[in-house]
Order: structure tokens, then C-alpha cells, then sequence
């Protein structure tokens, strides 16, 4: 009896062990709709992904803007890193609270923007997958996601290249 109790456990344990990225990345965005925090954060690398959203904005920021005004505009808006940071944590854990009422954008606004998902690159415990994303001209986008495989399972690590695109959600939402 004892035996045959561990294996459907461990049938369960393989089966979330070979989960592909792009279905943890789908188990992400059902977790952001179902406003189901935990797994939010199960499947997302939190401190991570809200420094490289961050780190990307600010790096397109500063390629842009590299002479008089512009230039002191990139530094003044590095030495905002850290708030820049927990506020853009405090963005993405807005999208999964059910009262959103209070947030710039919400899950709704970038779920409108979501076409698909383009090109996936896995190398070893390292995903790359493209989300396509039309903008405000209705361009499409593609941001590059990281992912990493860690107890058994994909989560989000990064948000590459992301920064132009950010910029315009916050600043035109739908």
C-alpha cells in the first residue's frame, strides 16, 4: 500500500519536471488572470525580473539621450534605480491583486497588447522565448523573456529588450 501511494507522487513530480518553458509561461499568465499571487510568484523571479524591466528602460534611456539635457536626465533617472526597482516589483504584483483600481496600467491593458509567442531557444536550463507584442501603432513587438529551470520547473528570470516598449504602455495605454 505504502509503494503504491509514491507512485502517482512521483509521477507528478516528473511530469512538473519536464514541463516545458512555454508551459510554465502559460501557467504564468493564467496565474496573473486568476489574480493567484503564489503561483505568480512560483513561476517568476521577482527582484529579477523587475531590475532587468528597470535595467532596460533605463539602458534605452540612456542610448537616446546622450548629450545636455538628455545626459543628465539618464543619470539623475539611474540614481532612481532602487525605487525604480521595488515600484516596478509593486507594478507586477498589482497585476495579479483582483483591485487593480489603483495601478497606471493593468493585466487587462497588456493582456490586450499580447499576440503570441514567437521564436523559443532552450539551451540546457536556459529558455529564451519571444512574446509578441503590438504597440500602441499596432506594431508588433517582440520581447525576449528569460527563463531558467530551478526545482524542477521553468520561472521567469528576465525581461529583455523591453524598455522602448514599456515606455509606451505606460505612457498610451489602450
Amino acid at each position: 500500500m505504502h509503494q503504491t501511494l509514491h507512485i502517482p507522487i512521483l509521477a507528478l513530480v516528473a511530469a512538473a519536471c519536464s514541463q516545458s518553458p512555454e508551459a510554465s509561461l502559460e501557467a504564468l499568465g493564467q496565474a496573473f488572470l486568476d489574480h493567484d499571487q503564489l503561483t505568480v510568484e512560483q513561476y517568476l523571479d521577482l527582484d529579477a525580473t523587475a531590475a532587468s524591466i528597470v535595467e532596460g528602460s533605463l539602458d534605452a534611456r540612456k542610448s537616446a539621450n546622450t548629450t545636455g539635457y538628455g545626459a543628465l536626465g539618464a543619470v539623475f533617472a539611474e540614481s532612481l534605480r532602487p525605487p525604480l526597482e521595488r515600484r516596478m516589483k509593486q507594478m507586477i504584483l498589482g497585476f495579479a491583486n483582483p483591485d487593480e483600481r489603483d495601478m497606471l496600467i493593468t493585466s487587462d491593458d497588456v493582456i490586450e497588447r499580447l499576440v503570441g509567442i514567437g521564436e523559443v531557444r532552450v539551451r540546457g536550463d536556459v529558455a529564451l522565448i519571444e512574446v509578441l507584442i503590438r504597440d500602441e501603432g499596432g506594431h508588433v513587438t517582440a520581447v525576449t523573456v528569460r527563463m531558467k529551470k530551478g526545482n524542477g520547473y521553468w520561472y521567469v528570470e528576465a525581461v529583455e529588450n523591453f524598455g522602448d516598449f514599456f515606455d509606451d504602455l505606460v505612457m498610451s495605454p489602450p
